[in-house]
């Protein structure tokens, strides 16, 4: 909705099902809105120091909004971003995904895709539950919790000015 048209999503280690389901609903939407989305991963789990390494990868490479498999990710970028003398919410959109305690300590403070870890460890005792009680298997499949965006200041609408 910020008039992005070319998005790249930083994704996780393949091995991962939250980096497959992420994956699959970014080239859906992307493809949804005619935005031209490409993928720059799998990451492996040392996100931070993966997120500043894939900023030397996008600098040139013409894409003006980046989606983390995770916030650890979005710092990482932010961080490479910075090393070039570039800023998330001026020059480029920074979103991860998780909304953990990193968010707000970053500068600046990072957009993110919220999770209830909260509702997520309940449903988790309440499916361990229903296994153990024979209401359902353990391969009943997933559990679908809401997520929401938290927006922060490391995006910007595209065409804005540059300072």
């Amino acid at each position: 909705d910020a008039g992005h048209t070319a998005v790249t999503y930083l994704g996780g280690p393949d091995y991962w099902l939250a980096q497959r389901r992420r994956l699959t609903a970014f080239t859906t939407a992307c493809a949804a809105r005619g935005i031209t989305g490409t993928v720059l991963g799998p990451l492996e789990p040392d996100f931070v120091a993966a997120g500043r390494n894939a900023a030397d990868e996008l600098v040139d490479a013409g894409t003006t909004a980046v989606v983390a498999y995770n916030d650890q990710a979005a710092v990482g970028l932010m961080q490479g971003f910075a090393e070039h003398g570039l800023r998330a919410g001026r020059d480029y959109s920074v979103v991860g995904f998780d909304d953990s305690w990193l968010c707000e300590m970053t500068s600046p403070p990072l957009t993110t895709v919220h999770l209830a870890f909260d509702e997520a460890g309940v449903a988790a005792i309440d499916l361990l539950c229903d296994v153990l009680d024979g209401k359902t298997t353990p391969d009943a499949g997933p559990v679908e919790l809401g997520t929401h965006l938290v927006v922060r200041s490391s995006t910007v609408t595209a065409g804005l000015p540059v300072g």
